[in-house]
């Protein structure tokens, strides 16, 4: 991993991987993508779709708390 001065913002810093870094990270990718394919390969698609709709929703209700947390 690199770490450089932001070219206009000197209060960030860009961080950028190198090859090894690179390769963890697709490997990690590559073995997320594994499992959920493992998880859900075998859901019928209508279901698959219900599924995600409720944790779209989840995930709405979540953002909608920490909105409502952050302006108290």
């Amino acid at each position: 991993m690199t770490r450089e001065p932001h070219p206009t913002d000197r209060r960030a810093t860009l961080v950028t991987l190198t090859g090894p870094g690179d390769r963890s990270h697709q490997l990690s990718v590559r073995e997320r993508e594994e499992f959920a394919h493992l998880l859900l390969a075998a859901m019928p698609p209508k279901r698959l779709e219900s599924f995600v709709g409720g944790l779209e929703d989840v995930l709405a209700k979540l953002k909608q708390l920490k909105a409502a947390a952050q302006t108290r």
